[in-house]
């Protein structure tokens, strides 16, 4: 009797395990992470994503940065703005797509966190929704539209994770 009933521990441990390992692969879980897709389809505007669930987005196989490419994240008050802007400073040149528009996602922590618009340069047409313009190949400024587009994008929750990636956060 004691050999069955450790056999049957036995077998609920390594039932136990093979769930958690599979709700858990090799390299899924990246707590406090942050990486900035594109879509994989490149000829899709973001009008033609804005309304789609972000989780229903396909995404480019690699980002365009992660927070490994950060090397500050400075949140940029102004008296007469409704919302502040952001700038992500990177290590290196990061991008050289300085005329694309292309719809983004951001992941935070293997979530996907909302969509927005990146603008190599700036544009003759009013943006909807969250963007991002590049201001030089080393500087990225991240811009709420409205109330909608601030309220997406969790700031707070961005701001915690970076603090955890030891990136720098200032405040001007």
């Amino acid at each position: 009797m004691n050999t069955r009933n450790y056999l049957w521990k036995l077998l609920i441990l390594v039932v136990f395990v093979i769930i958690s390992c599979t709700k858990n692969p090799a390299g899924a879980n990246k707590v406090n992470s942050l990486e900035m897709y594109f879509l994989e389809d490149a000829t899709l505007s973001y009008p033609d994503i804005m309304h789609t669930p972000v989780n229903n987005l396909q995404l480019a196989e690699q980002p365009f940065f992660t927070h490994e490419d950060i090397k500050s994240f400075t949140v940029l008050s102004f008296e007469d703005a409704t919302y502040d802007k952001y700038m992500f400073t990177f290590r290196d040149s990061i991008t050289n797509r300085e005329n694309e528009t292309r719809p983004f996602v951001m992941v935070l922590n293997q979530e996907r966190l909302f969509s927005g618009e990146y603008w190599g340069s700036m544009m003759d047409s009013y943006p909807q929704g969250i963007l991002i313009i590049v201001l030089t190949p080393q500087e990225f400024t991240l811009h709420p539209i409205n109330k909608a587009g601030y309220d997406k994008m969790k700031i707070e929750r961005i701001i915690t994770t970076l603090e955890r990636l030891d990136v720098e956060i200032k405040h001007e």
